[in-house]
C-alpha cells in the first residue's frame, strides 16, 4: 500500500536516516537541566544526549504506557543504537480531541511523567507547553521541549468538520506555542478500527478510514507548516509518524500478526500496537533502526512492576514489529528519492 506522507515527513526522515546526528537535538548541558528534570538512578547520564518530549492526545498513547516503552528505548542503547537520557511529560485524556484538549481546564493524569509536574496534577495543555518556571511564553525565552508528540481522536481527521476544528485548533493554539518553543512537532496518524465496518459503517472499509486519516495528518502537518513558513522558520518542520500506516502494511502482509495489534475493543492497541507505536516514534526521532527488543521494555521498576497486564510480544514478533517499522521508514526513503 503507498504512503502517502507530506513531503516535509519525507525530506525530514531522508535527513534523519542518512544523517542522524545532525537531526536528532542538540545536546543539553547540565547547567541548563531544570529541577523538573528526572533521571533513574540506574541511569549514568554523563555524555549523553538529553532529549525531552511532550505528549498530546488521549487513550492511544496512554494504554499501554507508550511513553515509558519508548523512553526504555531510547535510554537503552546498543552496538547500533546511542544510548539517551529522557525526559517527557504528558497531557493525555481519554477521548480527548485537539481541540478539547486545549479547551478543557481538566488535569491531566500525572502518571505518565518523567518529572515533578507544574501545578500539581492539575497539568493543562498551557503549562505543558509553557516554560519550566511556569512562566508565559514570550518570544525571547524556550520550551522545554525537544520533541512534541501529538494526535487527535482517532475519527475526527476522517470527518471534514472535525478535521478543520483540529486545524483551527493547530493554527491558532498549538503553532504558536510550537514555534516559540522551537520544538520539533511529531503528529502521529493513529491506525483504523479494525472493525470499522461495525464500529463507524459511515466511514466504510478499513482501508478507506486510513485513507481518511492519512489525508488528514497530512493536512495537519501542511497547517502547522504553513503557520511555520509563515512566520519566518521554515527550518521548524512538522513530520507525520505513520503508525496507521504501519497497520495497512501488516493487514496485507502478516494479518496474524495484524490482528495482535489491537485490543478486544478493536480500537485501543494492545501491547503489539504499542511496541509498533513506539518502534516508529523512535525512527521518527532518531533516524535509527530500533534496538533489540528487550522483554524490560515493559518494566516499571527493577522490581517488575508491569506497565501493561495483557500479554506482550514475544521476542520474535516483537522483532517482526520491529522490522515492519523500520520497512515503512526505508520505503519513505526511497520515495523521496523519486520525487
Amino acid at each position: 500500500m503507498a504512503i502517502a506522507v507530506s513531503i516535509c515527513s519525507i525530506l525530514w526522515l531522508v535527513k534523519a536516516l542518512l544523517f542522524p546526528k545532525s537531526a536528532r537535538p542538540l545536546s543539553i548541558k547540565a547547567k541548563d537541566i531544570s529541577s523538573r528534570r528526572y533521571f533513574r538512578d540506574s541511569i549514568n547520564a554523563e555524555n549523553r544526549t538529553r532529549i525531552s518530549i511532550a505528549y498530546v492526545g488521549n487513550s492511544i498513547l496512554f494504554v499501554n504506557d507508550c511513553p515509558g516503552v519508548l523512553q526504555a528505548m531510547l535510554e537503552e542503547g546498543s552496538d547500533n543504537n546511542e544510548a539517551y537520557i529522557v525526559e517527557y511529560d504528558a497531557c493525555l485524556t481519554a477521548g480527548a480531541t485537539l481541540v478539547t484538549l486545549w479547551d478543557s481546564m481538566v488535569g491531566c493524569t500525572p502518571q505518565f511523567s518523567t518529572s515533578e509536574r507544574l501545578g500539581g496534577s492539575m497539568l493543562t495543555m498551557e503549562k505543558l507547553l509553557s516554560p519550566p518556571d511556569g512562566s508565559i511564553l514570550t518570544d525571547t525565552t524556550r520550551s522545554y521541549w525537544d520533541y512534541v508528540i501529538l494526535h487527535d481522536q482517532t475519527r475526527a481527521p476522517a470527518f471534514s468538520r472535525r478535521r478543520r476544528a483540529s486545524e483551527r485548533a493547530l493554527n491558532t493554539t498549538y503553532a504558536p506555542k510550537i514555534l516559540r518553543g522551537g520544538a520539533i512537532p511529531i503528529l502521529m496518524q493513529t491506525a483504523a478500527y479494525r472493525n470499522t465496518e461495525q464500529i463507524v459503517p459511515t466511514l466504510g472499509s478499513f482501508e478507506s478510514f486510513t485513507k481518511e486519516l492519512t489525508y488528514g495528518y497530512q493536512r495537519y502537518a501542511d497547517v502547522l507548516n504553513d503557520y511555520f513558513a509563515r512566520h519566518h522558520h521554515p527550518n521548524i518542520q512538522a513530520v507525520v509518524a505513520p503508525v496507521g500506516q504501519a497497520y495497512a502494511d501488516l493487514k496485507v502482509d502478516n494479518v496474524e500478526l495484524y490482528d495482535k495489534l489491537y485490543m478486544e475493543d478493536d480500537v485501543h492497541p494492545s501491547p503489539y500496537g504499542t511496541w509498533l507505536q513506539a518502534c516508529i516514534l523512535y525512527i521518527m526521532i532518531t533516524g535509527s533502526e530500533p534496538p533489540p527488543y528487550n522483554p524490560h521494555f515493559w518494566n516499571i521498576s527493577p522490581s517488575g512492576r508491569r506497565r501493561t497486564m495483557l500479554p506482550v510480544p514475544n521476542t520474535t514478533e516483537a522483532n517482526a514489529l520491529r522490522k515492519a517499522a523500520w520497512k515503512i521508514a526505508r520505503r519513505l526513503t526511497n520515495a523521496s528519492h523519486r520525487q
